[in-house]
């Protein structure tokens, strides 16, 4: 009986601290003493920042898609420049300001029905979005919410959502001119570049040349005119040729967008498997984790400069399938990205080594359910930086 009267005391006592802490593990307010008033201002402490458990097992599970659904895909952070930048930006124009909305509600079914169409895993998907733009329509930097944002915030050089530039486009449409969504995004972009005026109106434009048939001034236009058509922005090539607003997002960018960055994955796999042989590829080891790193790296410094270093790191490694921590020394030594003076003046998030580790980071927090702050390189795996 003493022991029942025991436990029941306990019980009521934690309902009543629960009650006063707000009823979570995380809540940090203590209950105030009886007749003690309560400070108008209070500091709230900093809590620790949650890491992750670098299980390959179960990284390996994220990323094979075991288990996975559409809902796993959900992220919730509220410290994103770009997405904050677009928000106080555009605000007025926008159907929506949650930070939520633009992170999961527009997004996270295309990405899922994109992931699956394409056979690639789901989470890595969205963790490319988010390393690439934060999965912004058309990311603009953060400044003082005081003050009017400078003339380059605006990221002109690719767009929004995963950035598709003008080398992705050449990677995509000379390595998949068989592809059947390859082509019908070929004839759209050739289309958008008569419309627009970024070359002149072929005399007969259907059926179009392939794209590697095209003369090098028209490849080169064909490479600005992708760079353009789907980034999330109303350009003023549009603007001129009637088609939006110059200036205003466009939310029917994006889902042609993650298509594009997903036929993009595929032609660096493409490239890389043609340099070191599909028995190598398919023999790394951790290999799943290992694959999508080497995908991330060179979705940043290009699919045959990854090529290439995959190849060198299979040769240092006496022909044998290389670790992912030799495949890195060699981006290092490689991408000038990943020099110390460089990542000191803009970060080490540009060395595709490091990109690629801040990608793998979001795709273990949305697997893990942690959200992590992979903004932060010390919640990476590993920073690399030149010896």
């Amino acid at each position: 009986k003493r022991l029942r009267s025991g436990l029941l005391s306990l019980l009521i006592m934690g309902i009543l601290l629960t009650g006063c802490t707000g009823g979570g593990p995380t809540a940090i307010v203590p209950c105030p003493e009886p007749d003690t008033p309560v400070p108008t201002e209070t500091l709230t402490p900093v809590l620790p920042t949650p890491t992750i458990t670098l299980d390959p097992s179960l990284r390996w599970t994220y990323l094979a898609g075991n288990g996975i659904t559409v809902n796993d895909l959900e992220t919730s952070y509220s410290n994103l420049n770009f997405l904050n930048g677009f928000l106080r930006y555009y605000g007025l124009y926008l159907p929506n300001t949650d930070p939520s909305y633009w992170q999961n509600d527009i997004i996270n079914q295309t990405i899922w029905d994109v992931s699956n169409h394409y056979q690639l895993p789901p989470l890595f998907l969205k963790a490319l979005c988010m390393t690439e733009s934060q999965c912004v329509l058309n990311p603009i930097a953060n400044w003082d919410p005081g003050s009017s944002p400078p003339a380059n915030v605006i990221n002109a050089q690719a767009g929004g959502i995963m950035q598709i530039t003008p080398l992705g486009g050449d990677t995509i449409f000379k390595n998949l001119p068989n592809s059947p969504d390859a082509q019908i995004y070929y004839g759209e972009i050739y289309q958008y570049a008569t419309v627009t005026g970024l070359w002149e109106p072929p005399s007969r434009s259907i059926p179009y040349p392939s794209y590697t048939n095209l003369l090098s001034d028209k490849q080169e236009a064909f490479r600005t005119a992708v760079q353009y058509i789907y980034n999330g922005n109303c350009d003023h090539f549009e603007a001129v040729a009637g088609l939006c607003i110059e200036g205003m997002p466009r939310m029917e960018d994006m889902e042609p967008n993650i298509n594009l960055g997903a036929l993009g994955v595929i032609a660096t796999q493409l490239i890389v498997t043609e340099y070191i042989g599909q028995n190598t590829w398919d023999d790394l080891p951790n290999t799943a984790v290992t694959q999508s790193l080497i995908l991330a790296a060179g979705y940043k410094m290009g699919a045959y400069g990854m090529g290439q270093i995959t190849q060198q790191a299979t040769n240092v490694n006496n022909g044998q399938p290389p670790t992912w921590e030799q495949i890195a020394e060699q981006i290092v030594m490689s991408d000038p990205h990943c020099s110390a003076d460089y990542e000191q003046a803009h970060g080490p998030t540009d060395c595709a080594a490091n990109y690629a580790e801040k990608t793998l980071c979001y795709a273990e927090s949305m697997g893990a359910h942690a959200n992590v702050d992979c903004t932060v390189p010390g919640n990476w795996q590993r920073i690399w930086v030149t010896p």
